[in-house]
């Protein structure tokens, strides 16, 4: 199946801060999937950027020269390097549109995606499930996990025994994580590809040489969000320790696949608990990658999509 993907190259369409996560997250596992042969990238913010015009022309152009079976496309809300209306229309007309959405916990993008609903026949939220309430057709959303690329993570050797990798300019994040670097004898924060960027193949490798992972769901708008690193530290064989919602506890088994923590005091004294029993932590640690790696990989993300379609 020849899949085109209409998204942006860029991190928040940024050229200064790199490529979009989407590239090992969406094409590389789409690659693993489908074929190289199989997937063709068309991005609005790299046309306008080489070309100085809109993309529309080229990318209709595409579709009929190419002749994919689908489009997967990624709206960038508040952004005028999208597709517009009448494109999304045309393409819409030609051949299914499957749409993907990161944060669906905001108001804003459940009104963007109804907005839309004319011209995409799948929605794939990752995020969280929420949703499903606020929208009028429930059955063309598909609530899934963030794939992510089987060559970067799975278990390596556990040099280091608790991290975090990610941003912490976010709710109480930053706090939490300079309180464990005071008080948790080498435990490591790095990464955020805002804050201290961090190259995909070291973000991956982190992962597989940490034996702890403490993972955060809380989000600006108040509602607990499923994100990429669940599936990441699972895949790469960590504990993960991770605040405690609804979305992860219904795909893990807490306290023996990965293990809730509810505020900083809680979370301490779990990483100071599994330091010192490191079989214990090893027996949930591979509990969850058997899960992960069985039910979470990435060609069963695909399968899913795809049988939705």
């Amino acid at each position: 199946m020849k899949m085109l993907f209409i998204e942006s190259l860029w991190l928040d369409q940024n050229k200064e801060v790199g490529v979009t996560n989407s590239e090992h997250y969406l094409w590389n596992t789409w690659k693993q999937y489908a074929g190289e042969e199989n997937f063709k990238l068309f991005s609005f913010d790299e046309y306008l950027d080489k070309h100085g015009e809109p993309g529309d022309k080229a990318c209709l152009e595409l579709v009929e020269e190419w002749k994919p079976d689908a489009v997967f496309l990624d709206w960038h809300i508040g952004s005028d390097k999208n597709p517009t209306p009448d494109t999304l229309r045309e393409i819409h007309n030609k051949i299914p549109v499957i749409e993907i959405w990161w944060d669906h916990l905001w108001n804003a993008h459940i009104i963007v995606g109804e907005m839309i609903q004319y011209w995409v026949n799948l929605n794939v939220v990752v995020d969280t499930s929420a949703f499903f309430k606020q929208v009028n057709e429930p059955d063309k959303y598909l609530f899934l996990w963030t794939p992510q690329d089987k060559n970067l993570y799975y278990p390596g050797d556990k040099y280091i025994d608790a991290g975090f990798y990610g941003r912490v300019k976010k709710c109480d994040r930053e706090k939490i994580i300079e309180g464990l670097k005071a008080e948790i004898p080498g435990f490591v924060h790095a990464g955020g590809r805002k804050e201290h960027p961090f190259s995909r193949d070291e973000y991956a490798k982190a992962y597989c040489n940490t034996a702890m992972v403490v993972n955060f769901s809380s989000s600006k708008s108040g509602m607990p969000q499923l994100v990429g690193r669940t599936i990441e530290a699972t895949l790469a064989g960590c504990l993960l320790l991770e605040e405690k919602n609804p979305e992860t506890a219904g795909m893990f088994e807490p306290g023996k696949e990965y293990v809730e923590w509810e505020n900083y005091e809680d979370l301490k004294n779990k990483i100071k608990y599994y330091t010192e029993h490191r079989d214990e932590r090893k027996a949930i640690a591979d509990a969850g990658c058997a899960r992960a790696t069985k039910y979470y990989n990435s060609n069963v993300w695909w399968d899913t999509v795809m049988r939705a379609l």
